[in-house]
């Protein structure tokens, strides 16, 4: 069909996500109910891509200055989706709601999305693989 050849702006996606833009940034690009998947420790209770971008906000606010860097960005055009493998550095400064208190300790983390399309080209939901554990431990959260 013609909507598989129209590529989404994935990476406009990823990036409104991870410099914590919130869910109005990005839900043109989504369904209404996108759902969102992790088996990192922090995220297990977050089954929407909504609250995952709330996180994202949450957590730029709590690692003010934080940066990420896209490693790798691929499209899969058999199974309609893509991956963006990318590095996030940050330094918990700042005293956030829902975040531990403040340890002035860094992270460099390494992370993987899987953002799925349906027939629309919307997302409907992200994968997200990250050692969760790992982070939390250079940052001082264990």
């Amino acid at each position: 069909s013609n909507a598989m050849s129209k590529i989404p702006d994935y990476e406009a996606v990823f990036n409104a996500l991870e410099s914590g833009k919130g869910w109005d940034a990005i839900k043109d690009s989504c369904t209404k109910d996108a759902a969102f998947t992790s088996q990192a420790g922090p995220l297990l209770s977050i089954k929407t891509l909504q609250g995952y971008a709330g996180f994202m906000q949450g957590a730029n606010a709590a690692m003010p200055g934080c940066t990420f860097e896209i490693v790798s960005s691929a499209y899969d055009k058999k199974r309609n989706n893509a991956q963006i493998t990318s590095v996030f550095k940050g330094t918990h400064s700042k005293e956030v709601k829902g975040f531990p208190p403040v340890t002035n300790k860094s992270t460099v983390s390494d992370y993987t999305y899987v953002m799925f399309f349906d027939e629309d080209q919307k997302i409907k939901k992200i994968l997200k693989v990250w050692n969760a554990h790992y982070s939390a431990g250079e940052l001082g959260w264990n």
